[in-house]
């Protein structure tokens, strides 16, 4: 994949490849704009219909705010609770529903995401709490050692630049702070076609 290379390239090439090497390999030379236009409306909207995701009405059938009711976000809360932190950033956060809950319990939330299109969708009174950062290439835009606690839920499968992405979440979790990930069972990698991490 060398040059310009379009949305339909993309998926038409990922599609083909069967090898979560090769699949990581194509998704590590993407640029933030080639994965913009990846995680777009698309990919959230009509992602099983084209079969390029999971996901259908993400947004259009209010998907996204059942999400942060889902148990891995119910156990995350208790957590964060339970271990008294006050700074918590969401990597993967989507229209920012589980930072919008944080805040409005007190606690400093933040989120990041790669999709500028479900970033955009956020309710006004959270977008400015939220990041469209490409956290395999770019810094997270925090002090070192600025949160308590991460989330990265059902996020991690998706990067194809993990040890450039963790050591950027190390720098901003405080010494004795605390990770908090999960991740899909290895059957249900290969169902989506940027997943790359079993």
């Amino acid at each position: 994949m060398q040059g310009e290379r379009s949305l339909s390239d993309i998926v038409k090439t990922l599609k083909e490849t069967k090898s979560l090497e090769e699949r990581r390999r194509i998704l590590f030379i993407l640029t933030k704009e080639e994965k913009q236009a990846l995680y777009s409306e698309l990919y959230f909207e009509e992602g099983r219909k084209v079969g390029i995701s999971l996901y259908n009405g993400f947004i259009r059938k209010g998907i996204e705010y059942a999400r942060w009711l889902s148990p891995e976000y119910t156990l995350a809360y208790l957590y964060i609770k339970k271990l008294k932190c006050k700074r918590v950033l969401e990597l993967g956060c989507a229209t920012g529903g589980f930072v919008k809950v944080l805040r409005r319990l007190g606690i400093e939330a933040y989120g990041i995401d790669i999709s500028s299109y479900t970033v955009s969708k956020a309710d006004v009174d959270v977008r400015s709490f939220l990041y469209n950062i490409d956290v395999e290439t770019e810094d997270i835009p925090f002090p070192e050692e600025y949160f308590d606690m991460i989330i990265a839920i059902e996020t991690l499968e998706h990067l194809a630049n993990i040890t450039f992405a963790l050591n950027n979440l190390k720098r901003v979790l405080k010494v004795g702070g605390f990770l908090f990930i999960t991740v899909p069972k290895p059957q249900g990698v290969l169902d989506n076609i940027t997943h790359v991490n079993l």
